[in-house]
């Protein structure tokens, strides 16, 4: 077997169950951009498509729980006569409240 892998080297990749290089001599490194890559980034996409709803979840939570505080300050202002800037402070309220979850949870 030895004198067959000297005398045809295409062979001993055959007895030796090794992969060979590509006929065209086109090798593709690992990180090249080539098609090996391509297949991982298809496998992190499906998982990046996941992430994304999340993100867009917490996006939507935020405009809401903005959106809740700013009416609540609008109603306390509008029923117990308080200042016009209390639909300001509650809004910023709920700003940095839904912003301190949204860091809270894309940081996990």
């Amino acid at each position: 077997m030895a004198l067959l892998a000297r005398r045809f080297p295409s062979e001993a990749h055959v007895e030796e169950k090794t992969p060979r290089p590509p006929e065209n001599g086109n090798a593709e490194p690992a990180g090249s951009g080539g098609a090996a890559d391509r297949r991982a980034g298809e496998k992190k996409a499906g998982k990046a498509d996941v992430s994304s709803w999340k993100l867009l979840g917490l996006g939507l939570q935020l405009a809401l729980t903005v959106a809740v505080f700013a009416w609540l300050g609008k109603w306390l202002q509008g029923r117990y006569g308080w200042p016009d800037w209390t639909t300001i402070a509650f809004a910023s309220f709920g700003i940095a409240v839904g912003l301190y979850y949204f860091v809270k949870e894309t940081q996990r």
